[in-house]
């Protein structure tokens, strides 16, 4: 390798690698980065890309390398909610016993509810990234539990965003104890004792490496997706933060959205603005969250009049489970680009295209998915319920 090569490879790595940053408040530090396309027009929008549950900045990192290589965007921002990956409360003592979970005086009065990160994302746009943008509205992209706080944004901050990104977007967040009547708490803390022995005790067994290898399992569609970026090994570094217990008792008692019982039939029907543009790229061997509810949200869609056709489309992604924004970031990166430039058709060959992933060598046939041929509605929300059971 010459001199010149290697200069040009670390001038690359410069640009298309973001570099850890903090807001911090008197009571905690939020991590986020931003990328720069060295190509991007000032005027193109920003993209802000929201993590799934548990996870951090580190899962959007192949898929941010991807889309710098493009014009598309001005800007790419990423963000660890409150609570995950690095972001955090400030000087959390080690817990050495249960009656010390919660208690530190930067978690006094602390709520880690989905409503937390909403207005956490919110005030990110708001006061970080818009006024960093000549465009007046972003892009805004979500897996799972990041779609869901996507969804909710859009619908109700609509002059925000001009482009609404799916992948695997679960409809289902929160108030899996909320009001319950063993507790009577809403997740503020400090937690009254039997919720900090129920949280601890889930979270101990959920933060098991045996466990979470377990999970990213059932998250994958192929082990090598993720043992080649060692995720499981950066969810059990997040999960040990002294924070973790205290938070993750806070999630299990607080309760959903308010929207939260709009999202099923007609998860994203009523969108604010005609010109909204949603874009839905979902992994077809999620065990969770399959093709069933993703043509289902999508056909919804198209039959409330709310949005114009044209500006709905829906890809599925054979060989990718729960997670296409890392496991097939570079056919997300691809089909999202023609998708902002209004390419047509997004995928060349007659609705269809095979990508190989250039992080880890995986083959994803791709489908555009026009007509939806769907179940009966009470059979899909039955078999949901059980496929979430499980």
């Amino acid at each position: 390798m010459t001199l010149l090569t290697l200069v040009i490879l670390l001038l690359a790595l410069t640009i298309t690698t973001p570099l850890p940053q903090f807001l911090t408040t008197p009571t905690s530090k939020i991590a986020f980065s931003v990328t720069t396309p060295p190509t991007s027009a000032a005027s193109a929008p920003p993209l802000l890309l929201l993590n799934g549950f548990g996870v951090g900045q580190f899962h959007q990192k192949r898929l941010v390398s991807s889309l710098s290589r493009s014009p598309t965007f001005s800007s790419i921002y990423t963000l660890d909610y409150l609570g995950q990956g690095d972001s955090w409360p400030l000087s959390i003592p080690p817990t050495t016993n249960l009656d010390s979970i919660g208690t530190s005086p930067s978690e006094a009065n602390l709520n880690y509810s989905v409503e937390t990160w909403i207005e956490q994302v919110h005030d990110f746009i708001t006061s970080t990234i818009l006024p960093n943008a000549e465009s007046p509205s972003i892009a805004i992209a979500g897996n799972s539990l990041g779609g869901y706080i996507a969804t909710i944004l859009a619908k109700r901050y609509p002059d925000l965003f001009s482009t609404l990104i799916l992948f695997n977007a679960t409809p289902i967040w929160g108030g899996i104890f909320a009001s319950s009547p063993l507790t009577n708490w809403d997740g503020v803390l400090p937690a009254p004792t039997l919720p900090r022995f129920i949280g601890k005790t889930i979270y101990d067994q959920i933060r098991d490496p045996q466990n979470v290898y377990t999970l990213m399992a059932e998250c994958y569609a192929t082990p090598l997706a993720h043992t080649s970026d060692r995720i499981c090994e950066k969810i059990i570094g997040a999960a040990s933060n002294n924070g973790g217990h205290a938070a993750f008792s806070s999630i299990l008692f607080s309760p959903g959205a308010p929207e939260a019982s709009q999202f099923h039939d007609n998860f994203l029907n009523t969108p604010a603005h005609k010109d909204l543009r949603i874009l839905g790229i979902y992994g077809k061997a999620d065990p969770w969250i399959d093709g069933r509810f993703s043509r289902r949200l999508f056909s919804s869609l198209q039959a409330s009049g709310n949005l114009k056709n044209d500006n709905i489309n829906l890809i599925e992604l054979n060989n990718v489970a729960h997670c296409p924004n890392h496991e097939a970031a570079t056919a997300c990166a691809t089909i999202i680009s023609r998708f902002m430039q209004k390419t047509t058709p997004l995928l060349l060959q007659n609705e269809k295209e095979t990508f190989v992933d250039e992080a880890w060598g995986g083959e994803h046939d791709a489908e555009e998915i026009t007509t939806f041929d769907l179940p009966p509605l009470s059979t899909f929300f039955v078999d949901t319920l059980q496929r979430i059971a499980n």
